[in-house]
Formats: structure tokens, C-alpha cells, sequence
């Protein structure tokens, strides 16, 4: 829910944006279906926009935990076995 909540925020703040989106499905898919996944490849600007809602708003902004099972070194750092390791989601998602 918050995800479109985010999305529709969006498009309202940038019309311009939704009306390429909208002009790139046109054109893509046209008036007399709905999209599929195969569509996907052909759709990269509503991808963006997906992705850049998603980015706005992560439904929770910490991961699942995980815990390692073995002695790992990431990044110059010591991680021993057994660590719990919370990722954070909009950390991951600032990059492209």
C-alpha cells in the first residue's frame, strides 16, 4: 500500500513523467490489451519508474536478517561465523 501510495505522490508532483510512461505503454502495448512479462524488456522507462517508486518508499527499510555460517572478510572487514547481519533495503536501493 505504501509503495502505491508513493507512486501515485509521484504522479501527481510529475505529470510530465507519467505522460511519457504512459506514451511508451501506448505505444508498446496499445489500447486493446494489458501488459505481460513479456513486455518487460520493451517497457524500461515504466521499469524506472517501478523502480524509483520502490526506491522512494521500501515497504520496510531493514532486510531480513541473516546470519553468516562461515568466517568471512568483506570489504577490508572480519565477519566471524555466526553474526547477525541486518542489510538495509534503501541503502541497497540508492544505487543503480
Amino acid at each position: 500500500f505504501s509503495i502505491l501510495q508513493t507512486f501515485f505522490l509521484a504522479m501527481s508532483l510529475y505529470p510530465d513523467v507519467q505522460k511519457k510512461a504512459q506514451a511508451e505503454l501506448d505505444l508498446v502495448v496499445g489500447p486493446d490489451r494489458l501488459p505481460t512479462h513479456d513486455d518487460i524488456p520493451n517497457l524500461p522507462y515504466i521499469n524506472a519508474v517501478v523502480k524509483e517508486a520502490l526506491r522512494w518508499q521500501n515497504v520496510l527499510p531493514i532486510s531480513i536478517p541473516h546470519q553468516t555460517s562461515e568466517d568471512i572478510i568483506y570489504d577490508g572487514y572480519f565477519i566471524p561465523s555466526g553474526t547477525l547481519i541486518i542489510p538495509s533495503t534503501w541503502y541497497a536501493n540508492q544505487f543503480p
